[in-house]
């Protein structure tokens, strides 16, 4: 038995296949984007736990939450342009008493960056969890 190959069909099933291998690039930040963020200082609104004032400087993530009497330190370790490790490096103040220990590292991967925010995705090492929040561009 003979098979013959219909050149229309083939035609699609390649169109398909490249539509599907181009996708993972128009879903991704642009690095520039991700790069303008690099360092500043962000605010995060979260109805439970009130506002974070985030301030990130020369491999340095300062997290403060007034509402939750909490300071912490982190050392940015960049994965790439639009990722980065949180590795926990002070804790300043902690009058919740919520667990801060060594093995709260967490990754935080950039999805989508507009003019006053952002969208991140942070990942606890630990847990496996995973909580995406809106994060404003304060400077």
């Amino acid at each position: 038995m003979h098979m013959k190959w219909h050149i229309p069909c083939l035609c699609g099933l390649i169109s398909l296949g490249l539509l599907v291998l181009a996708f993972p690039a128009f879903s991704q930040v642009q690095p520039s984007a991700c790069s303008a963020i690099k360092e500043g200082t962000f605010e995060i609104h979260d109805h439970k736990e009130g506002k974070w004032v985030i301030t990130r400087k020369a491999g340095v993530q300062r997290e403060e939450n007034e509402q939750l009497g909490l300071i912490v330190e982190y050392l940015t370790e960049w994965i790439d342009e639009c990722s980065y490790r949180l590795l926990p490096y002070k804790v300043i103040r902690n009058d919740s008493k919520i667990e801060m220990d060594a093995s709260l590292k967490l990754i935080v991967e950039i999805l989508e960056v507009k003019p006053n925010t952002y969208i991140h995705e942070t990942t606890s090492w630990r847990t496996g969890k995973f909580k995406t929040e809106e994060v404003r561009i304060i400077k």
